[in-house]
């Protein structure tokens, strides 16, 4: 009876302690070690590390209830690397030093079109990195691929018709999973959302539609249509930027002042043009100018006139009902001190850590907006737009490439 009672009391402490670890509270309370190894850095070299010192830390930093603790501990996976692409060819620089740096072929966009052994480089357009994937157009096969560089998973997708090889189009992917406490950037199993926008601009044109396609289902939505036109055609190189639970693109125009954003609402499946920013003569190029997390607001954006950065709100209530941009602040950046500026432009934004990257001369700068803390991250002497890649990796998760 005494034993009957102690199999019964063990089995009761194994499931409370996966019950703890899904719920957020340490399944013992006198496990010093699990909460320890909760606080290391999620950077890619801290859990492999302590793997090596013995078989049961081994056992703890791979264990699954474990990860998903330690994911929802530091709620926000590291920023890895920048992806770009350079005339149809993907690439992958990372941004921290050793030992956490990941080496460049591991994250290289290799393709298996015919189901064997040989992989090709990918080339066609990059669109944006999101949630740890990554969303590109191969025009040749009119197909639209996604793929989670660490496990190396991919999926392509086919093109609805209209949107043809994907000209004048846009897009965006992010997760699907709407589990409360669901942590992005390990979610490498989680169903995912594909989203296209077609922008056809000038008078007579159709307004921009949308579509969106589902992981989950495997079909795309029908056409979502904006209730009016719009004067600008989208930037392919610009990548959109996800704020709360809409996504945004920029729309640019004949001339700066008739720039506008582009709006679609995921939840709502809505799709709307935003007009009249207040965009003046101080902004000399496209390249100085991006959509960022707002303060208190809707949207925002940020203008680079070096070294004046100037943050804007839209705000849907200020009176009556009616929307309208408001400053939030201006502040001088002094990047390289008593260094000749011969080029200062905006040529990516980390969502996650609501940062710029700024190419000032031959260097990349992130600039977190808030603090405004900036680092070099590297020297760069062409200019590209940059897709930033954030996800929690670990060895147990990467796939080994020959």
């Amino acid at each position: 009876m005494s034993e009957n009672g102690g199999g019964t009391a063990r089995r009761r402490r194994r499931g409370s302690a996966t019950v703890a670890a899904r719920t957020g509270v340490a399944p013992n309370s006198g496990d010093i070690l699990w909460e320890i190894f909760l606080r290391l850095p999620p950077q890619p070299s801290s859990l492999p590390r302590v793997s090596l010192v013995c078989k049961r830390w081994r056992r703890l930093a791979a264990d699954p209830e474990f990860l998903i603790r330690f994911r929802a501990h530091h709620r926000k996976a590291p920023l890895l690397g920048l992806f770009k692409e350079y005339g149809g060819w993907v690439s992958f620089t990372p941004v921290l030093g050793a030992p956490d740096r990941i080496p460049r072929r591991r994250f290289s966009m290799r393709i298996d079109y015919g189901g064997g052994a040989e992989t090709h480089p990918f080339h066609g357009t990059l669109l944006g990195c999101r949630h740890g994937r990554v969303l590109a157009v191969d025009p040749r096969r009119r197909e639209v691929l996604v793929c989670d560089p660490i496990t190396g998973d991919q999926r392509r997708v086919a093109l609805p018709p209209e949107f043809g090889t994907c000209g004048g189009a846009h897009g965006a992917v992010l997760c699907a999973d709407g589990d409360e406490g669901h942590v992005h950037g390990g979610c490498h199993s989680s169903p995912f959302k594909v989203v296209l926008v077609q922008i056809s601009f000038g008078p007579g044109h159709p307004p921009p539609f949308a579509r969106v396609y589902s992981s989950e289902t495997g079909v795309w939505s029908d056409p979502i249509l904006a209730a009016e036109g719009s004067r600008g055609y989208v930037d392919l190189s610009r990548p959109s930027t996800l704020i709360g639970n809409s996504l945004y693109w920029w729309l640019h125009g004949s001339y700066l002042c008739n720039m506008e954003i582009l709006e679609f609402d995921v939840g709502r499946q809505s799709l709307a043009v935003i007009n009249s920013l207040p965009v003046g003569d101080t902004v000399k190029s496209k390249g100085c100018i991006q959509i960022i997390q707002p303060e208190d607001g809707r949207v925002g954006f940020a203008m680079l006139s070096y070294p004046s950065l100037e943050m804007w709100d839209l705000k849907d209530d200020c009176g009556g009902g009616v929307a309208a941009w408001v400053p939030r602040k201006t502040m001088n950046l002094d990047l390289v001190p008593n260094m000749r500026v011969t080029e200062a432009s905006i040529v990516g934004y980390a969502e996650d850590d609501d940062a710029i990257l700024i190419k000032f001369n031959n260097n990349i700068f992130i600039v977190q907006l808030e603090s405004m803390q900036s680092r070099k991250l590297y020297d760069c002497f062409v200019r590209h737009q940059y897709h930033p890649f954030a996800s929690f990796y670990s060895s147990g998760s990467a796939k080994r490439k020959a």
